[in-house]
């Protein structure tokens, strides 16, 4: 993924605009304006270095796990097959599809 963090286009130094591609609403919402000029001004600094946007590392790994459970399931309506499934997860990605295993 890749974030943009080119200050030039800011309407002040004290806007959230930028960090809000890459910083949670609830922590941008807690810092005082002088904290996000602060991290602003830093990431002018980057800017004049030629840095002007981020790339970050994004796992697919709930994908991957969500593909194994479709298929899983599939697989569970050949007969003897296994039909018990544990997913040990706080991650509410996972609500629409254990919803419609259980509604089938």
């Amino acid at each position: 993924m890749h974030h943009w963090i080119d200050t030039s286009s800011l309407p002040n130094i004290q806007s959230p605009d930028i960090l809000k591609s890459y910083m949670s609403r609830g922590l941008l919402e807690l810092l005082p304006p002088e904290s996000v000029e602060i991290i602003n001004q830093e990431v002018a600094k980057l800017n004049e270095q030629g840095i002007i946007q981020i790339e970050e590392k994004k796992c697919n790994f709930d994908v991957e796990i969500g593909v194994d459970m479709v298929l899983d399931y599939e697989r569970s309506l050949i007969p003897d097959y296994y039909k018990v499934y544990i997913l040990w997860s706080g991650d509410s990605d996972f609500t629409d599809i254990v919803q419609k295993m259980l509604d089938t």
